[in-house]
């Protein structure tokens, strides 16, 4: 047996031995976890002063079991000084970007090192988690575990028969735009900001109702029927006034469409003191 022949069968064994290594590598999220702290931590000087920046992942759930096992693996390994970035920014040297994103093994914990001084990454660590890791299929559920080779939705795809998500916190910019374009055109705000049908109903009948009246009653050459007009119509201005800021400041939309925001949907969380500072909703589009 020629060195060709010897080469071409040593082939698929190392094609299967790749692969069951490869598979071994996958870990369970809880081992994950340390093991990129590890990295983490003897990547940078001993003794570094660090901060867990935020955290991705597809459930709030998720992200707050990462945050918490993280700063106590990095903790652990008595080699970093934590900071707390939510309140205290002077001193950190190097911060940590973590993303859970997936995976042919199921899941991949990803972390990105950024030194502070010149915002240069210093480094990226990973671990490969197991789709099957009871904690992972208990915090991110059996539907955000589809099987391998299932086809997915494209990104800004909507699964059949869903209706397209609506927000439940309407931030104070999103309020005041509502309000100023309900004062220009009523319902105008209520539509295209918040998609409130109802509201925006509501305030076209008695605003416009208002504005025919008011303007009516000053024309109309019946005195007592102008009287009447104009008075209705400033009741049905005012109604429609008053309506306008009550529902600006305190309309929300139902949490269950919230919750039915498809996969490429996350949940970043900033860590903070004690637990979560704050938390954010970000789009990831995958090429």
């Amino acid at each position: 047996m020629n060195g060709r022949q010897i080469r071409w069968l040593l082939i698929p064994a190392m094609i299967a031995l790749g692969a069951a290594t490869a598979h071994a590598q996958a870990r369970s999220i809880e081992a994950a976890v340390r093991h990129v702290a590890t990295e983490i931590s003897f990547g940078v000087r001993e003794g570094a002063a660090v901060a867990l920046v935020s955290v991705n992942s597809d459930t709030l759930r998720m992200s707050n079991y990462l945050v918490n096992g993280l700063t106590e693996a990095l903790l652990n390994t008595g080699r970093v000084t934590m900071i707390d970035w939510s309140r205290q920014r002077d001193g950190v040297e190097y911060t940590v970007d973590v993303d859970l994103e997936p995976h042919s093994e199921g899941f991949r914990l990803i972390a990105r090192v950024t030194r502070v001084e010149g915002s240069v990454i210093h480094g990226t660590h990973s671990a490969v988690v197991m789709r099957n890791d009871p904690v992972v299929v208990s915090l991110l559920g059996q539907a955000q575990q589809p099987a391998l080779g299932a086809r997915q939705p494209g990104v800004g795809a909507q699964p059949p028969g869903m209706p397209r998500p609506r927000p439940t916190y309407f931030t104070p910019g999103h309020r005041w735009g509502t309000f100023w374009l309900n004062t220009l055109i009523p319902g105008l705000g209520s539509f295209v900001i918040m998609r409130d049908t109802f509201g925006g109903v509501f305030q076209v009948i008695t605003g416009v109702t208002g504005h025919f009246f008011t303007v009516f009653g000053a024309i109309y050459y019946h005195p007592g029927i102008a009287l009447g007009m104009t008075i209705l119509g400033i009741l049905s201005q005012t109604t429609w006034m008053v309506y306008n800021i009550a529902r600006s400041v305190s309309f929300t939309e139902d949490a269950l469409a919230f919750a039915s925001i498809p996969e490429q949907w996350n949940i970043a969380v900033i860590p903070g003191r004690g637990g979560i500072e704050q938390v954010a909703l970000t789009h990831t589009r995958r090429f």
